[in-house]
């Protein structure tokens, strides 16, 4: 039997003895910086399907891993979405500029669980789930941005004939994004 979930389940095993005694065994949880982890990224990496292969460095590694906590499944989307990034855009290749326009771009709503050493605030003992802090290059919330519905919105944009992207900015952040 093979049970799967997030740490958050455990409580769920530890309910019944029964449960607890059947779900002894393999636990995955996010990877240490190390050989190991070095290693799955470079077998990720092998898997490249840009047309000019890159090579990972040690720097790319250390970048990885501080993008993605040691979540082998974060390192996996990284890698993945940058290349389709990549091929998109036409460059063809896995490189830094890439890897930071997917993190940025394709990861923003794991941004603030995900915090790079280089941005993470060290003295703040806030928990994540408290932080009202706006994803990185989207516009402030108005303060009128409290009581609202969307569907107010839509009929407010409908009967005053105005753009509901428009409408839709001075409520919450809204990010547009070209393809």
């Amino acid at each position: 039997i093979c049970m799967v979930g997030t740490p958050d389940s455990a409580v769920f095993f530890e309910q019944a003895m029964q449960l607890a005694r059947r779900s002894l065994g393999l636990r995955y949880d996010l990877m240490e910086y190390g050989t190991e982890f070095g290693r799955i990224c470079e077998i990720l990496y092998s898997y490249q399907y840009v047309r000019e292969e890159a090579t990972i460095s040690d720097a790319v590694i250390e970048w990885l891993y501080e993008h993605s906590s040691g979540n082998i499944s974060v390192v996996v989307s990284l890698i993945h979405d940058a290349q389709e990034i990549a091929i998109l855009n036409g460059t063809e290749v896995l490189n830094p500029d890439v890897l930071n326009e997917a993190y940025r771009k394709r990861l923003a709503l794991l941004h603030s669980y995900i915090e790079p050493a280089i941005k993470r605030n060290l003295q703040s003992s806030t928990k994540k789930s408290q932080r009202k802090e706006a994803i990185p290059g989207s516009p402030a919330l108005p303060e009128n941005s409290k009581n609202f519905t969307i569907s107010n919105l839509v009929n407010t944009a409908r009967s005053e004939n105005i753009d509901i992207v428009e409408l839709l900015k001075q409520h919450i952040a809204v990010m547009e994004i070209g393809i």
